[in-house]
């Protein structure tokens, strides 16, 4: 899949290097007042990049490392009171994880995984002030259906931890503690030994926001 994870891992001793370029429109947060809301249009393009490296350490072990990067933004104001950017590109996280194989083989089977997440980004209202490192844990389950089809889900808990709001920004609320859950599906075409692939990730609040509620604070994509 692509960043749904599967349960399978690096045979020990074999390295992975992975480089991915994202191109998103219209992503950078805003902030709309009642004049302003009826009038909005949205103008932003954001390319970043993903950069992973992966080791297969033992038998059914390995870890890995991802550095995203964020290489150019295009902003246009539209009326709002509040737009979000970033300041300046360049790495914006950096991420470390590990992942064990329980039970099966290639084909499929079941692991638990374990991220942890420093953010680089200074005064990053989403993660509020003087954040800790981000700890994600997860549980992972994939199988073959006949020799094409592949299925997969991932389900997990994010741990964070920080002191609110920046001062600069105290009107967002930084992103609080949150269940995650992603699915993907994946259908090999042999001819064209070419894979179409199809991911739902999606995140839950695991507790109350003071000034949002939580569908404001609940995503899928």
């Amino acid at each position: 899949f692509v960043t749904v994870e599967s349960s399978e891992t690096l045979d020990p001793g074999i390295l992975n290097l992975g480089f991915f370029v994202n191109v998103a429109q219209n992503t950078l947060p805003r902030l709309y007042d009642s004049a302003s809301k009826s009038g909005r249009k949205f103008k932003d393009l954001l390319t970043s990049t993903d950069l992973n490296f992966g080791l297969g350490l033992m038998k059914d072990w390995d870890i890995g490392v991802n550095l995203p990067a964020v290489i150019s933004q295009d902003f246009s104001e539209d009326g709002s009171r509040m737009s979000g950017k970033f300041a300046e590109p360049g790495f914006n996280e950096f991420r470390i994880s590990t992942k064990y194989q329980i039970s099966g083989d290639d084909t499929g089977g079941t692991a638990i995984s374990y991220t942890l997440s420093k953010n680089l980004i200074r005064d990053n209202p989403f993660v509020g002030k003087n954040p800790s490192p981000i700890s994600t844990f997860q549980l992972i389950g994939d199988t073959m259906v006949g020799k094409s089809v592949a299925l997969g889900l991932n389900l997990g808990y994010r741990l964070r931890s920080n002191e609110g709001p920046i001062a600069s920004t105290p009107v967002v609320e930084p992103i609080k503690n949150q269940y995650i859950a992603s699915v993907a599906g994946s259908y090999f075409i042999e001819s064209m030994d070419t894979k179409i692939i199809s991911e739902i990730f999606t995140s839950f609040p695991a507790e109350s926001y003071q000034r949002t509620g939580d569908r404001d604070n609940s995503s899928a994509e």
